[in-house]
């Protein structure tokens, strides 16, 4: 009995340990690089495909950052926030445009709500994701004032024709060269405006709360906690084991003794 518990602890043990040599051989390699290469590529409008399941494979073979220039944005992707499975790379647009909205199809009531205001739509491709976390850093000093506070919102086109808006920031100022820094999964179109309360409390009756998507999460997905979810299971089942071979073994020597005072009864 004592055999079978001891080997079973020393098993599993060995197999919790083996599951997680390779993310400790992982964190070992890249402590020590404290600035990781970047790979910088650059797209123009006319040839804007970014075929990222090809172009990613790169941070398999070294700790690197990567870096998308097209000719009005910058995607950074830090190699910490790239995604680990590749089944999330996608080919995604390097195209970004800036218009008027007199020139977009935005919805004619959100346009009438803006009537006289500074304000512009920046359009990424619809429908495209990062295959990663992705700083993007827009350009915007040819159409905006950097003295000027602006508001932003994420411009939803629903099902039913109708339009609904998020405000991204408030009261934003762009840096001195006249760029927007944030960050983001996937494609999203966005409104740019002055920042003012009436335009505020008019544009409010668009306001949306998004909701996450059927088979979505905002954490790691199951596949990249695998190796974790089995690591601790290890352990636990490890735990529970151990603590029922000192039960047992108790449970024995509480057996013995009582035999042992029976026997002593009966010699007697």
């Amino acid at each position: 009995m004592k055999s079978i518990y001891t080997y079973s602890v020393f098993f599993l043990l060995m197999i919790a340990f083996l599951l997680q040599t390779p993310l400790l051989v992982s964190a070992a390699d890249t402590a020590g690089d404290d600035v990781p290469k970047v790979l910088t590529y650059t797209y123009t409008d006319d040839d804007p495909t970014v075929n990222a399941p090809e172009l990613f494979l790169s941070i398999y073979e070294e700790t690197c950052d990567i870096q998308i220039i097209g000719e009005r944005a910058v995607w950074t992707f830090f190699y910490e926030n790239i995604f680990r499975s590749t089944g999330k790379w996608h080919p995604f647009s390097a195209a970004v445009t800036v218009k008027p909205l007199a020139e977009t199809d935005v919805h004619a009531d959100i346009q009438s709500a803006l009537t006289a205001k500074d304000a512009y739509y920046i359009d990424f491709a619809d429908g495209d994701l990062y295959p990663g976390t992705a700083q993007v850093e827009i350009r915007l000093s040819d159409v905006v004032s950097a003295d000027q506070s602006y508001t932003v919102y994420d411009y939803k086109k629903n099902a039913d024709g109708t339009a609904s808006l998020r405000q991204m920031a408030d009261h934003m100022k762009l840096s001195a060269d006249g760029t927007w820094f944030f960050t983001l999964t996937e494609a999203h179109d966005l409104l740019i405006t002055v920042s003012d309360e009436t335009t505020a409390a008019a544009l409010s009756a668009y306001a949306y709360v998004p909701q996450l998507a059927a088979g979505t999460s905002s954490g790691a997905s199951f596949g990249e906690n695998i190796g974790w979810i089995i690591f601790f299971t290890a352990v636990s089942v490890g735990v529970i084991i151990l603590v029922l071979y000192f039960v047992t073994v108790h449970m024995i020597k509480i057996k013995r003794r009582k035999n042992k005072t029976q026997n002593a009864m009966i010699k007697k």
